[in-house]
């Protein structure tokens, strides 16, 4: 597996597919909360649960789309974040 590389704002590149995953979240989240693209996107970066999803897509993306976004939303709420 090839490692993942930060950026220099300390977020992770990744590829194509790992992209599609986190746009895939973010739309559910959107549906969910009506917070917009932009607000969930700067949640998921500010708490570092984008670079948590992108390290860990392979394990992730295995399982129920809803469910990660889901307890992604959740987990952005634990950590201080309101969506």
């Amino acid at each position: 597996m090839k490692k993942a590389l930060k950026d220099k704002n300390g977020i992770y590149k990744c590829s194509d597919v790992r992209i599609l995953f986190i746009i895939y979240i973010i739309e559910i989240i959107h549906s969910k909360t009506n917070k917009s693209l932009d607000e969930i996107y700067n949640a998921l970066v500010d708490t570092k649960v984008y670079n948590y999803l992108i390290k860990n897509y392979e394990v992730l993306h295995t399982q129920d789309i809803v469910w990660v976004a889901e307890d992604t939303l959740k987990f952005i709420k634990e950590r201080g974040t309101q969506i």
